[in-house]
């Protein structure tokens, strides 16, 4: 996976007549990301960086593929810069997701919402605006409830506001949705 990641992204750097080719570039973006991932659970943090740091869309006008990819990037971006402890600029790397996945568009980022919820919330945890990653959390998980079709995934991200409400000395609030959540999945 490694050398073919890295021959796409020679292929693109060096041969100006790819540059232009959206696809090719979404290829690789594509490989990137996986690679990142793949990075980020063996706990390379500067490898997984580096990788999302060096790709971008080409041009002004990404394709909806290319804002996806960069919807990717900048979240795990903002997750590898939380690991590492650099809250400022993981912060500001998660509200640019989270503000592209709140646009008016034909993409939708149901699936990666959750994660990305709770990402900015720890983040702005960590910088001691617990309050405000409250009402991400509480944002979302209302978000997820009032759909016709309920998503999955709100046990985590009412842990996550646990955590906030718990940094916010608000201990029954969190002790009551930690005791809840563990009624339901049956710890």
């Amino acid at each position: 996976m490694d050398e073919a990641t890295e021959s796409l992204q020679d292929f693109i750097t060096n041969d100006p007549a790819a540059a232009v080719n959206k696809r090719i570039s979404c290829e690789v973006g594509v490989a990137i990301i996986q690679r990142s991932l793949n990075s980020i659970q063996v706990a390379d943090l500067s490898t997984a960086q580096k990788l999302l740091e060096d790709w971008n869309p080409l041009g002004d006008e990404p394709s909806p593929l290319e804002e996806i990819l960069s919807f990717r990037k900048h979240s795990l971006l903002g997750r590898v810069k939380r690991l590492q402890g650099n809250f400022d600029e993981s912060l500001k790397l998660l509200e640019t997701a989270h503000q592209v996945s709140q646009k008016p568009s034909q993409l939708i980022f149901d699936e990666d919402l959750r994660d990305l919820t709770c990402d900015l919330a720890d983040a702005l945890r960590e910088l001691d605006e617990p309050m405000t990653g409250e009402g991400y959390l509480r944002t979302e998980i209302m978000r997820r409830t009032e759909r016709p079709d309920p998503l999955t995934g709100k046990s985590l991200l009412e842990l996550a506001l646990s955590e906030a409400l718990f940094a916010q000395e608000r201990y029954e609030e969190a002790e009551k949705i930690c005791v809840d959540i563990e009624s339901r999945i049956g710890f």
